[in-house]
């Protein structure tokens, strides 16, 4: 009886080291999911599983209209009064890499959208980026989100 105790007991230490190396390094990862792309009112958002402990979602999306660029994010929190301060980035792609046009910050508590317009030029790659940090029970995290990519 007492093998079969010592088995037991080493097989739930296995099964409790395997299972430890399977959770995330920290409570902020997060990962973007462009299989997950959401458009509404024209808008492409891409799609973030959160495994955040403070951040319910967070979106970033881009819609073109001839040249009038609509740029917008949407932070939800866990909690209604959590406070969320971010950044809004506009940015074209030059040069091979991403560069900031224009950017506008926004606040909220619980939750914040921000929408904004800008004249874009012909044959130019745009997307935007937002990043917010989301202040609830002591406890900050930072989220960042990119759009999907659209050219004027």
């Amino acid at each position: 009886m007492a093998n079969v105790r010592k088995k037991l007991v080493v097989c739930l230490m296995v099964l409790v080291v395997i299972s430890s190396m399977a959770l995330p390094a920290s409570a902020a990862e997060h990962r973007v999911v462009e299989s997950n792309n959401i458009t509404i009112n024209g808008a492409n958002y891409v799609g973030i599983v959160p495994f955040w402990a403070n951040t319910a979602s967070a979106s970033a999306g881009i819609a073109i209209n001839q040249k009038t660029i609509n740029a917008s994010a949407v932070i939800i929190a866990q909690s209604t009064s959590a406070s969320i301060k971010g950044t809004l980035y506009l940015e074209k792609y030059s040069g091979g890499k991403w560069v900031t046009v224009t950017s506008w910050s926004y606040t909220g508590t619980g939750s914040a959208m921000v929408g904004k317009t800008y004249t874009g030029t012909s044959g130019v790659t745009y997307r935007t980026r937002t990043t917010a940090t989301i202040t609830a029970n002591g406890r900050s995290e930072t989220v960042e989100c990119v759009s999907a990519s659209k050219t004027v």
